[in-house]
């Protein structure tokens, strides 16, 4: 499962670099330009918290927000939400879904 919390963190934040570099330089977006920079950074700081194993549930929080919030902006739009959200969503839960078990796991045998 870590490598797939790494993978899932580097391709949602590396994704989100590369937007805020693409506004920068002044690229167009579907969405309003300050949305799009406010969503990118949430993101990138999403996927920063989620690459770390004590921070992955806030983390995957923050990344399921933001992928649901990215998915209804395309929508608002007018534009069909890009089918990578919902894997990433799935693969976000499995992930949390896991850490989650091994955390009662580990409580339990504590005892």
């Amino acid at each position: 499962m870590t490598l797939l919390r790494w993978s899932i963190a580097a391709v949602m934040g590396l994704g989100a670099l590369a937007l805020l570099v693409h506004l920068q330089r002044g690229g167009a977006v579907h969405a309003p330009a300050p949305f799009a920079v406010v969503l990118a950074i949430a993101e990138v700081i999403a996927a920063a918290l989620f690459a770390v194993r004590r921070t992955l549930r806030i983390g995957g929080l923050g990344l399921a927000l933001v992928a649901l919030t990215a998915f209804v902006a395309h929508l608002a739009v007018g534009d069909r939400p890009p089918f990578d959200l919902a894997i990433y969503a799935v693969a976000i839960w499995a992930i949390v879904h896991d850490a989650r078990r091994r955390g009662s796991a580990a409580s339990a045998s504590a005892r």
